[in-house]
């Protein structure tokens, strides 16, 4: 709908200057008693028609734009901030919206950004582990088979360091998983309600982006520790070959 800037405009007038009609913001005509009867609802005054298109046009203009009021004479924004006319209430109402609409929107980027190197650095430490902990049963069964472990013992052997492995490279994963749930919630809390503004947002997540790469070695350096299930690996070991066992796959674990 196009709107007048003026809440009330003079229309036609009479032949010694009198006005015939008010004109609202939305053009709809408020008659005064200059009109001619048979044709025109009339106002009982030209003040009374005035103000009639007056108030006509703040409500027209109040529901066109929702957010902006007319108190005491003055045009508000959603903010509080004064203006003297609605149009440039309007103009205030739509900086708060498109600010907002800005950081709302780089909000959801953030977060998906968050997400989306969660997945990544899950993926990581998925391939990474299984990549590590494959070469390193290989080399496990190789180096029990060289000190003469009994085949059957080495299977055994075998599916604990496995299973250690599973839950161990399981529990990097959860911890990734439980650090990303975390930087969602971090990335929340920036919203206009809260007080923050865009640039407050940005200069946090350029401040999280720096340190992604520093999350995958700490991945890499959590891959690279000696998990605790090798140890009761090693202490399963018995006396004679077991001992020699033992040893050579201490030996192997130590060389990394």
């Amino acid at each position: 709908m196009d709107l007048n800037e003026k809440l009330t405009r003079r229309g036609e007038e009479t032949w010694t200057g009198k006005v015939i009609y008010y004109i609202a913001a939305d053009g709809t005509k408020f008659y005064t008693p200059e009109a001619n009867p048979k044709r025109y609802r009339r106002y009982s005054s030209r003040e009374v028609a005035k103000a009639a298109a007056k108030q006509h046009s703040i409500n027209v203009i109040k529901e066109s734009y929702p957010g902006i009021d007319y108190i005491g004479g003055q045009w508000l924004d959603d903010q509080g901030n004064t203006y003297s006319n609605w149009a440039s209430a309007v103009g205030g109402l739509r900086k708060e919206t498109i600010k907002e609409a800005g950081l709302e929107e780089a909000q959801a980027e953030y977060k998906t950004a968050i997400e989306a190197a969660g997945e990544e650095e899950t993926a990581y430490a998925e391939k990474l582990g299984a990549r590590k902990f494959g070469v390193q049963t290989g080399a496990m069964q190789r180096a029990l088979l060289g000190a003469g472990e009994d085949p059957a013992r080495i299977q055994a052997i075998t599916g604990r360091a496995q299973a250690g492995q599973q839950r161990f490279l399981e529990d990097i994963v959860q911890k990734t998983k439980a650090k990303t749930l975390g930087q969602l919630a971090g990335a929340e809390k920036f919203d206009i309600e809260s007080g923050f503004t865009l640039q407050d947002l940005l200069s946090h997540e350029a401040q999280w982006r720096s340190g992604q790469q520093l999350e995958r070695e700490k991945i890499q350096a959590q891959l690279d520790m000696q998990p605790e299930w090798w140890e009761s690996l090693i202490s399963s070991f018995g006396g004679g070959a077991g001992q020699g066992a033992g040893a050579y796959l201490m030996k192997f674990l130590m060389r990394g």
